[in-house]
């Protein structure tokens, strides 16, 4: 049955069922580091646990301060499983945006990164503990992890704030697991899919891609557009063996465009563009 609002299904719960059935496939990939489902499950389960001891088992969102995917995702399951929403941030913002979301979502916890870890205990409001997952050690497995209803919010995302003050938008485990599962439909996505992500977590798409691949079994490929940029996006593509691209329609037109006359990129078998308008011209280019 596909979840929709009011399952009980949650993104902690469809975690550990793929890790039960694969746990030896590839969930990510972040430059030389790969991560497996077991390894993510067992990862997330340990943050989640680690949340309430170290706000005192107060109720509120968790925010994520990262500059690395892979612990990202780590931090986004661990605070799916604890039953608290995440509220992802980027750490490439301007520091007056960033103290806006943290003051307005008012966070018990500000989890982060070893190389982040200064800057976060800077910028975490008062009552607001900052962990460094990289610390989080596996712990007590026997003790339980609390029962996540479906209707329960599982991350704030804030607008960019262009049209006025940014403003939090919420989304449920039941109403992401819908849209997630109708999209794979859609796309045919399986466990041999290997999708991309593009940007940074604070970019609401980037969310549901991460859905979208791990949330399916499939493998989640994360390149950075701030440091390589276009230029070397195709090789990146043809590397990892990309079977669905996600780009905003300048990126993928660049990129096309800066492709050696008949070079193909043979693994890929579809390409979903967002964010902006796409012309005839694009499925040219696709094609």
């Amino acid at each position: 049955m596909t979840p929709g609002v009011g399952s009980s299904e949650t993104i902690g719960v469809r975690l550990a069922r793929i890790a039960e059935r694969l746990p030896d496939r590839v969930a990510i990939v972040e430059h030389e580091a790969e991560l497996t489902f077991g390894q993510l499950d067992a990862a997330a389960s340990a943050i989640a646990r680690q949340i309430p001891l170290a706000s005192q088992a107060h109720r509120g969102v968790v925010c994520l301060l990262f500059e690395n995917k892979l612990p990202a995702i780590k931090s986004i399951f661990g605070a799916g499983r604890s039953g608290h929403a995440y509220v992802p941030l980027d750490a490439g913002d301007p520091e007056e945006r960033l103290r806006f979301i943290l003051q307005d979502s008012g966070p018990i916890a500000l989890l982060t990164e070893r190389s982040l870890h200064d800057r976060a205990r800077s910028l975490a409001p008062a009552g607001c503990t900052v962990i460094d997952i990289e610390r989080v050690q596996r712990d007590d497995e026997t003790q339980p992890l609390p029962i996540v209803p479906g209707d329960a919010p599982v991350y704030l995302y804030y607008t960019s704030g262009s049209t006025g003050q940014p403003k939090g938008v919420v989304q449920t485990h039941g109403n992401l697991l819908f849209f997630v599962d109708a999209y794979a439909k859609a796309l045919r996505i399986g466990a041999e899919d290997r999708l991309s992500l593009l940007y940074t977590l604070s970019f609401a798409a980037a969310n549901n891609n991460i859905f979208r691949a791990i949330l399916h079994g499939a493998t989640l490929c994360a390149y950075d557009m701030r440091r390589h940029g276009i230029p070397q996006l195709a090789d990146w593509l043809d590397r990892e063996r990309i079977t669905v691209l996600h780009a905003v329609p300048t990126v993928f037109r660049e990129m096309a465009n800066r492709l050696a006359p008949g070079r193909l990129l043979p693994h890929l078998r579809a390409i979903h563009l967002g964010g902006d308008s796409v012309f005839a011209n694009d499925v040219g280019l696709f094609r």
